[in-house]
């Protein structure tokens, strides 16, 4: 086998690989620029979105207190209402047997 004999690169296209990795650079900064770019704006929305967010669960929350309440309320009447039977009931078992009423 021969060896091989390098070639001799002329200048032009040493200047024209030189200038391909220049361009090369600068491409990757501005693609790196426009990333963190990117990646701030996402973060923002993100936090705009959690502003938002936590509004909604507020209400909601706000809403799930009023509809306990009321549901404890409703509950505290059922009760009230049962209890008055019962007491009713027991009055008119004490008052002798059925016979003397």
């Amino acid at each position: 086998k021969k060896a091989k004999v390098a070639k001799k690169v002329s200048a032009a296209a040493k200047k024209r690989v030189v200038a391909a990795k220049r361009k090369a650079i600068a491409k990757a900064a501005i693609q790196k620029r426009r990333a963190l770019i990117l990646r701030k704006k996402a973060a923002a929305l993100k936090k705009r979105l959690t502003a938002q967010k936590r509004k909604a669960l507020a209400k909601v929350a706000a809403a799930k207190k009023r509809a306990t309440l009321t549901k404890a309320a409703a509950k505290a009447k059922v009760q009230a209402k049962k209890d008055a039977v019962k007491a009713k009931k027991a009055k008119i078992a004490s008052s002798g047997p059925v016979s003397a009423r």
